[in-house]
């Protein structure tokens, strides 16, 4: 039966020989289903100005009376997000000639779109606020925000004026929290990369090993931080980079999951251990689907990765909707309206200028590389 199953979806190969197809694989998806899903889960927050049991969407309500974390879908799906990140950059440094290439790749992915969203954001947005054109643009606020929301090291959430008498007031992209600890995710794998623990399995095994102890024992999670949140994200792309790492030795099929989800079931009682078998679920649920039978048509990749896009712009689109649009609207419309509008700007980020920077790759390790000769 595990066999037929797995045939059914393409599942019948290990996670290494999925990997040999190259681009035919179904990322690109999961990205913009994941995009998507953090639009929607934010649509009934910022139509009721929280979160909670009652104001979510039925598919939040079930999460997080049932997830490993509390979570609701849009938790859910930053933490896919932080799964395939920690793949795909696991495969990137290993799979780049040289460091120089790794971090050049990195930056060009992340900065060019995040500094065009910021700009759109403080120039769009002075003319929805109640500060005057030439206040805003002189409030240190707004210059922070513009900076911080740049440079992604850490963001601001707040324009002078903006947004103020929304339901869920103030925020004008609350998205970006995640951002500065992806960042500091990929410093930190860079730091193994250059200390060759990635280029040998065991030892990218040893050091997950310990960061599992430490956040599994509470008088040590605050070694590394106290904040569940960025333990959270961080274990999810540790665990995809650890998926690449051990990717000839991981089975891909139906069985797997289910074993996992009986173990997630029975510990239940066991908050801490619960919780890091919900990571390993969801990494290998995501990471089993990214790799399954590749369906051209299925692929949005053939027009364009417009997933980080739709992430950078759709919490500052959904909240001018949210000012513009009849009192009344719930989260389900917004939703509608918000994917609508946000994938028309993260079609034009990705042929502006994601597209145009992505192809420079190589580019300064090549010069680099003539320099020297």
């Amino acid at each position: 039966m595990d066999r037929l199953l797995s045939k059914l979806i393409g599942l019948d190969h290990p996670l290494g020989g999925a990997i040999e197809r190259g681009r035919d694989n179904n990322f690109d998806l999961l990205r913009l289903s994941a995009a998507l899903a953090v639009l929607f889960g934010h649509s009934f927050v910022l139509t009721a100005g929280q979160e909670s049991l009652d104001t979510v969407d039925p598919i939040s309500r079930f999460l997080m009376q049932n997830a490993g974390f509390n979570e609701a879908i849009h938790d859910l799906a930053v933490e896919i997000f932080f799964v395939i990140s920690g793949f795909l950059v696991a495969r990137s440094f290993l799979t780049q000639k040289t460091l120089i290439g790794f971090i050049e790749a990195r930056v060009l992915r992340v900065f060019p779109a995040a500094i065009l969203c910021s700009v759109l954001t403080v120039t769009g947005l002075v003319w929805l606020g109640t500060v005057p054109a030439a206040s805003y643009f002189t409030d240190p606020e707004t210059w922070q925000f513009l900076i911080n929301n740049s440079l992604l090291w850490r963001v601001e959430y707040d324009l002078p004026g903006v947004f103020a008498s929304n339901a869920y007031a103030g925020a004008v992209n609350g998205s970006l929290w995640t951002l500065p600890i992806e960042l500091r995710a990929y410093v930190f794998l860079t730091l193994l990369g250059a200390l060759r623990l990635l280029r040998f399995r065991h030892g990218g095994n040893l050091v997950l090993a310990v960061l599992v102890i430490l956040f599994l024992v509470p008088e040590w999670s605050s070694i590394v931080t106290r904040n569940e949140d960025k333990w959270r994200l961080f274990l999810f792309f540790l665990f995809g980079a650890a998926f690449y790492l051990n990717r000839k030795y991981i089975p891909i099929g139906i069985l797997p999951p289910l074993v996992l989800l009986a173990i997630y079931a029975g510990t239940a009682a066991f908050p801490k251990l619960h919780a890091l078998i919900f990571v390993i679920l969801v990494s290998y649920i995501t990471l089993a689907l990214a790799l399954a039978r590749y369906y051209p048509a299925l692929d949005p990749g053939k027009v364009g990765d417009f997933s980080y896009g739709v992430y950078l712009y759709a919490f500052p689109v959904q909240q001018t909707l949210v000012q513009l649009l009849p009192p009344d609207l719930n989260g389900w419309w917004l939703a509608l309206w918000a994917s609508i509008v946000t994938l028309l700007f993260a079609a034009l980020s990705w042929f502006l200028v994601e597209r145009r920077m992505l192809s420079k790759k190589g580019y300064m390790a090549s010069a680099m590389a003539r320099s020297r000769g």
